[in-house]
């Protein structure tokens, strides 16, 4: 995002998220997934399957006050 500094003064100066900054954001996040490599060299631009709801698992924490 350091090098798309437009969409952020957009959003800043605007306080407005329309289409256009949305549309820049996204290709900016879309163009850093291309160059980045997680430590184990592998792209961020690679394309997941979603999880089915089964195999999502959620946890409640329970704070004692």
């Amino acid at each position: 995002m350091a090098n798309n500094t437009e969409a952020l003064n957009t959003l800043r100066e605007t306080n407005v998220l329309d289409d256009d900054t949305v549309a820049a954001l996204e290709k900016s996040i879309a163009d850093f997934k291309l160059v980045f490599r997680t430590s184990a060299g592998k792209s961020l631009s690679e394309q997941f399957d979603a999880l089915d709801e089964a195999e999502i698992q959620q946890e409640q924490l329970v704070i004692k006050k």
